[in-house]
C-alpha cells in the first residue's frame, strides 16, 4: 500500500468512525499483517480504553473490490461497539467454567458475534460511501 492509500484509508477510518458513534475513540492504522495472517483486517481494543489499532492486508486496496473494503473498515470499527461484552464473557467466564466448558462456549460466542457484527455493518454499509482511493 503506498504512503498516499495508507493516508486515504487512516482518513476513511476515522470519517467511518465518526459515522457509526466511535467519535471518541482513537484509532491507530496499521497497514500489512504480520507473517501468516489470513484475515483482511484485525481490530484490537485496548482493554478499558476507548482506543484500538486497526490492521488491515498489505494488499487491502488491491485485492478486494470497493465493497468488501467498506464492509470490511465497518465490521472492523463495530468490534469497538462490542468490546466491552467480548471482554467481560472472555474475563468473567474463565473462572466458575471448567476450562473445557470455557473454550467451548468463548468459540461458540465469538462466531456468534462474528456473525452479528458482519451482518450490522452490511446494513450500515450501503448508506455509507466507498473509500476514494489516490
Amino acid at each position: 500500500m503506498t504512503r498516499r492509500e495508507q493516508k486515504a484509508l487512516g482518513a476513511y477510518v476515522r470519517w467511518v468512525a465518526d459515522r457509526i458513534g466511535l467519535r471518541d475513540w482513537h484509532f491507530n492504522v496499521i497497514y500489512g499483517h504480520d507473517e501468516g495472517e489470513d484475515t483482511i483486517a484485525i481490530c484490537t481494543p485496548t482493554y478499558g480504553r476507548r482506543r484500538a489499532n486497526l490492521s488491515f492486508a498489505e494488499d487491502f486496496s488491491t485485492a478486494y473490490t470497493a465493497e468488501e473494503q467498506r464492509n470490511t473498515v465497518i465490521h472492523e470499527l463495530l468490534h469497538c461497539h462490542l468490546a466491552p461484552v467480548q471482554d467481560q464473557v472472555r474475563l468473567d467466564l474463565l473462572g466458575p467454567l471448567s476450562q473445557s466448558g470455557y473454550d467451548l462456549f468463548y468459540s461458540a460466542f465469538r462466531q456468534n458475534l462474528e456473525y452479528a457484527v458482519d451482518s450490522i455493518a452490511a446494513a450500515l454499509a450501503k448508506d455509507l460511501p466507498l473509500i476514494a482511493w489516490p
